[in-house]
């Protein structure tokens, strides 16, 4: 299905009770740029932070659950790796489809927020996959 470069803007308010209402977190809310997505910062509790990311309404189903798997299987594999974790919603689904009030049906997922350390301090070492 075609799907147009942009998709509605979506609130932080919509941001923060999708985020209540699928994740179950109470957060403070902080829009992040994204290029198709929008994707917003949740700081809640106990210092836990998020990204929600809400994706376009056309996105293929497969193409959200290639991205939730393959950091499923990097986590699994390479755990020392500093990438985001894919957080379940509530219902224990690694992402979601629902209808916000900008987007119809669109695909929802929660990643772990990790910080990085500046690119200089890093020490690359090669992996094996």
């Amino acid at each position: 299905m075609p799907e147009s470069r942009v998709a509605p803007p979506v609130s932080a308010a919509e941001a923060e009770r999708i985020a209540k209402e699928l994740y179950l977190q109470d957060s403070d809310v902080e829009q992040f740029p994204g290029e198709y997505d929008d994707n917003f910062h949740l700081a809640g509790g106990e210092g836990r932070e998020f990204v929600l990311k809400i994706m376009h309404p056309a996105r293929e189903e497969s193409f959200v659950d290639m991205q939730c798997r393959a950091l499923l299987h990097l986590a699994e594999r390479l755990p020392q790796l500093l990438l985001p974790r894919v957080q379940p919603a509530a219902s224990g689904e690694l992402y979601c489809r629902t209808v916000s009030k900008t987007e119809a049906n669109a695909w929802f997922g929660c990643l772990r927020f990790c910080r990085a350390p500046c690119w200089p301090s890093l020490c690359l070492t090669p992996l094996a996959f």
